[in-house]
């Protein structure tokens, strides 16, 4: 059985999701107030005077509604075509890609991954997350959109990469991963191709092991 609500958590609401005793929590687009949410309910206080602020929380209301409708729907469809195959990580991942913003480069790299792990590739989808870590990581906590990933930047990457004292493999490798998720992004029509291959000059060699 599953079991699919919003939480609230510290300014913003999480989907919660529950199946066979299996719990997870995905992180929404929800930014909402304590004291806008009503916990024994668990859904947002609508209240009756319109304000500005009002408006948001309908607006919230109504996208909340459309997106529980829209996860049941798409959770029997999968239930159905794997055939009790089913998992709590698999409908976080369906809510992530039913929601996302493909153009941001730590989200698409989050759903790369999630495909990955569906096709029982572990090596990839942790090459992956690993990468992308440690590039947030370096651009103090961000996310960016994967037009931004310029030439320049990939290159202030590698640099914080070999001040931090680490060995040519490992930066070969958050790079070459680096560059899979940006080439599969324009590949799959995510951005448009540039003239400047943003990885030309990055250090991506595979040194070889006698």
């Amino acid at each position: 059985m599953t079991t699919l609500g919003f939480i609230y958590r510290d300014v913003r609401l999480d989907l919660k999701v529950e199946h066979r005793g299996v719990e997870r929590y995905v992180p929404t687009r929800y930014e909402v107030r304590e004291c806008e949410w009503n916990a024994e309910a668990k859904w947002l206080k609508l209240g009756s005077v319109v304000t500005s602020r009002h408006r948001k929380l309908l607006h919230y209301h109504r996208a909340m509604v459309r997106d529980l409708r829209n996860l049941h729907i798409a959770v029997n469809d999968l239930a159905n075509a794997r055939a009790g195959a089913l998992s709590a990580d698999h409908i976080a991942s369906l809510y992530r890609r039913m929601t996302a913003d493909y153009q941001m480069l730590g989200t698409y790299a989050q759903i790369l991954s999630d495909e990955a792990l569906y096709a029982e590739k572990l090596r990839t989808a942790r090459g992956y997350i690993t990468a992308i870590r440690r590039f947030i990581d370096f651009n103090r906590g961000y996310d960016i959109h994967l037009g931004a990933l310029t030439a320049e930047v990939v290159a202030m990457f590698e640099h914080t990469l070999e001040r931090e004292g680490l060995m040519p493999p490992t930066i070969s490798f958050y790079m070459r991963n680096l560059r899979a998720i940006y080439n599969k992004a324009i590949s799959e029509n995510i951005i448009p191709p540039r003239l400047e291959n943003p990885f030309e000059n990055a250090y991506t060699y595979i040194e070889s092991r006698l």
